[in-house]
C-alpha cells in the first residue's frame, strides 16, 4: 500500500520532505503538516501530498502543498508539484 516508504514517526516520505524543505526562502520555517498517499497503480506507483507550513516573504505563515509520483517498489520519486 506504499505505507513501508513513509516514516514512522511523522507519517512522512522523509527525502521528499527534506527537498521541499531545502527549496524554501526560509528552511527554519518549514513545518509538515501532513502526507497522504493514494493507493498503488497498475504501473506500481502511488500520488503522494504533502502539506505542510512555512513562512512567506512577508514573514506570515502560508499553508503549501506539495505532490510527487513514487514507485511502491524501491520508494523513489519524482515531485510533480510544490506550490
Amino acid at each position: 500500500a506504499g505505507f513501508h516508504c513513509l516514516s514512522d514517526w511523522d507519517g512522512a516520505l522523509t527525502e521528499f520532505k527534506r527537498e521541499v524543505e531545502r527549496a524554501m526562502r526560509d528552511p527554519s520555517s518549514f513545518d509538515h503538516i501532513g502526507t497522504r498517499i493514494t493507493p498503488v497503480t497498475d504501473n506500481g506507483t502511488h500520488l503522494v501530498i504533502m502539506e505542510y507550513r512555512a513562512a512567506n516573504g512577508f514573514g506570515g505563515l502560508n499553508v503549501g502543498e506539495a505532490r510527487a509520483i513514487m514507485q511502491n517498489g524501491d520508494c523513489s520519486f519524482q515531485i510533480i508539484a510544490f506550490d
